[in-house]
């Protein structure tokens, strides 16, 4: 689950970090642990916003399913 403030993070150009770049994260990281997971999409969205700070909150659960 997440909110809008992750896949709605801007680029300094006004492009959103977007569902897809989220999909390509999560294809990538599926079999890390629920916090490695989450703290590489934080990282991907700071990388992709350079740093700057959030206009809306980002809230993320990961859950793994046994």
């Amino acid at each position: 689950f997440y909110t809008d403030g992750i896949i709605e993070a801007a680029a300094a150009d006004g492009r959103q970090f977007g569902t897809r770049r989220l999909d390509s994260i999560l294809a990538h990281f599926c079999r890390e642990t629920p916090p490695e997971i989450v703290e590489a999409i934080l990282r991907e969205v700071a990388e992709f916003t350079n740093g700057s700070a959030p206009t809306d909150d980002r809230s993320l659960v990961v859950a793994h399913v046994l």
